[in-house]
């Protein structure tokens, strides 16, 4: 059943056009993925559609009497209220009798009450009635899912009663998903609910959604919770929409085949376009030209097939000005606590050049401030920690904050280098800075764009060690991508705090794992690091002693010999091989959209998924045995 729809959609801001002729459908049970850059007007599209914009010219409807939850990126919730408050007030009536109860046990212990049997039995009596209609309207089990939904979203118990003033930005967001998620609306839109997540927070918002009854339509860059949640993917691109079935890996097979078959349908109508041409040309002045007036018809009603403009992409290269040496840190005996909030103790490790480490725990853990303890900001209570030679610190803070906010983009990043005015604004145009945008102030940017240029002067510095806390917050797609890649080929060493696990699956070659007040260091990449966690959650097996032990000294096994090492190999080339051709194989069918119908394709999405994780852990595995092989000989 439809419950929204739109219908040849224009809206323009001033004369610029934001969406052009859009349509959409909504479905009561689907649950939709809106991309796009920013700036293409996924959030614009998203008022519009929730009627709190008005648009210039087409149609939008919605099924009587369904209600929408919209969650917006700028959150307004009374600041007086508490935490418990605005989440509970979701659940109205149940809430209201709550407050019913608490007031007639207040009245019960007045001592003016309790003297007086018949005042006593009267409010004991509408106590006993008010408990029943409580009861019935399932207030207790109403009160285990407000607790549930604030644990759930990373609201523990002693923040349920601050008021809503005292919160962070973050915190509010996260209030509100919470409130949203206990209304249960028909229709969900979700502006980016995944920015304040940690991890785990993210991974419950993804079980709650995946069965959610009505319809939801999110706009997120979070590639894994895309792929996690939504079962239809709307791009937004050149001001029209284009929808895909299948969540987002489905997604990038679908466009992919359909630039094809937009490039192979271009051909085609070319080549009828010149041969009717010529027909006319040849015909139209002799005795077929009334054959060669319907061909010049034929032409004249035949639609442009316009491909799709490679929109411009970051363009990021990270050089170092020198190497550092191979020991690049050492940490020994490490400890830090804030008064009642032991952080962690006794963290020791040793990093080595070229690792890329991520910081993984919930928020409020300790990643950060071990950050801000390696770069000098924040010192820690006991232990020490050395750096290796040669060491060169580059920081990307999440806060996003500039030194200067009332000077231009330019003169921000000119700041402190010998670039020249015109070096500045070409190296600025790798960034996406082009035009008059070079001139504004740095306290007008977005989020998006303030990201952008901390990460343009980070990369002016040249350090041969990045310590990076979470620098995707705010980038869309192809930004993040771009970032990857060049992260990717960095000669240095990374320390990176993220929540993105898109991110972290292609960066991350170790991981420092904060769990209650310790850090446990795991050597190797995150798909690894995940499923040594499952393994840990899982019962131990019982493993029966031997019967016969050997009391000889156990031998060191032998070092394998080259050629060992060496057929090891090509057998891993061979599964790598055979691996990437079942991934073509499975794109091939997840680009059918007929596979998708009725619900269907979950389980090639899932085998796709698993193969490509498996790929990467030989990819590791494969660097690593090279190395082995390479020393060998």
């Amino acid at each position: 059943m439809s419950l929204l729809s739109a219908r040849n959609l224009h809206k323009y801001y001033a004369a610029n056009p934001v969406l052009v002729d859009v349509n959409c459908n909504l479905e009561r049970g689907e649950r939709v993925g809106l991309i796009g850059r920013n700036g293409s007007g996924k959030t614009t599209l998203l008022r519009l559609l929730a009627q709190r914009e008005d648009y210039d010219e087409g149609q939008i409807s919605m099924a009587n009497g369904t209600q929408l939850g919209y969650l917006t990126q700028g959150v307004e919730l009374p600041d007086s209220m508490t935490v418990w408050q605005v989440a509970s007030s979701a659940l109205g009536a149940v809430m209201q009798l709550e407050a019913k109860l608490r007031q007639l046990e207040q009245e019960m212990g007045l001592p003016h009450i309790a003297a007086d049997p018949e005042q006593l039995a009267k409010v004991m009596a509408e106590y006993t009635r008010t408990n029943a209609e409580f009861e019935h309207l399932g207030g207790y089990e109403s009160e285990i899912q407000v607790r549930t939904i604030l644990n759930g979203l990373g609201l523990p118990e002693p923040v349920w009663g601050q008021p809503m003033g005292s919160l962070s930005g973050g915190q509010r967001t996260r209030v509100a998903l919470a409130k949203l998620l206990l209304e249960q609306p028909d229709i969900l839109f979700l502006d980016e609910p995944t920015n304040h997540l940690d991890v785990e927070a993210i991974a419950w918002l993804e079980g709650n959604l995946a069965t959610y009854r009505g319809a939801l339509l999110i706009v997120s860059h979070d590639r894994e919770f895309l792929d996690n949640v939504v079962t239809k993917i709307w791009e937004l691109s050149e001001h029209n929409l284009v929808a895909y079935t299948g969540n987002y890996s489905a997604y990038l097979v679908q466009k992919v085949e359909r630039a094809k078959r937009q490039a192979l349908m271009l051909r085609q109508q070319q080549r009828e376009r010149e041969q009717l041409e010529r027909l006319v040309a040849k015909f139209k002045a002799g005795t077929r030209a009334t054959l060669a007036k319907s061909w010049e018809k034929r032409l004249a009603r035949m639609e442009p097939i316009h491909l799709s403009r490679k929109q411009r992409s970051m363009r990021l290269a990270l050089h170092t000005k020198r190497r550092s040496g191979n020991d690049v840190l050492t940490i020994q005996g490490l400890s830090k606590a804030y008064p009642n909030k032991p952080l962690f103790k006794d963290f020791a490790a040793e990093v080595k050049l070229r690792e890329r480490i991520a910081l993984i725990g919930p928020n409020g853990s300790g990643k950060t401030t071990l950050l801000k303890i390696l770069l000098g900001e924040v010192p820690a209570d006991t232990g020490r920690l050395r750096w290796g030679a040669s060491i060169d610190l580059g920081y990307f803070s999440q806060d996003l904050r500039l030194p200067d906010e009332a000077v231009s983009v330019l003169e921000s990043l000119l700041e402190g280098t010998k670039l020249l005015p015109a070096e500045g604004r070409s190296y600025l145009a790798r960034f996406l800075f082009v035009g008059d945008i070079v001139f504004q102030p740095v306290s007008t940017l977005s989020g998006g764009e303030r990201n952008r240029l901390i990460l343009a002067k980070l990369l002016l510095t040249q350090a041969n060690v990045l310590v990076l806390d979470e620098p995707t917050n705010h980038l869309d797609i192809p930004a993040r991508e771009a970032l990857e890649q060049a992260l990717y080929e960095y000669s240095g060493t990374l320390f990176i705090v993220s929540h993105d696990r898109y991110f972290l699956r292609r960066m991350a070659t170790r991981v420092w794992h904060f769990n209650g007040e310790n850090i446990k260091d795991y050597k190797m990449n995150y798909a690894n690091f995940l499923n040594e966690l499952t393994l840990a959650t899982m019962p131990t097996p019982v493993v029966k002693p031997r019967v016969h032990q050997s009391v000889e000294a156990k031998q060191e096994p032998a070092q394998p010999k080259p050629e060992q090492l060496a057929k090891a190999l090509a057998e891993l080339e061979q599964r790598i091989a055979d691996l990437e051709a079942t991934r073509d194989s499975l794109y091939a069918q997840m680009a059918d959209p007929s596979l998708y119908e009725q619900g269907g394709g979950q389980e090639t999405v899932l085998h796709c998924r698993q193969v490509e994780q498996e790929l990467q852990e030989l990819y590791a595995r494969w660097e690593q045995q090279a190395r082995d092989l390479e020393q060998a000989y």
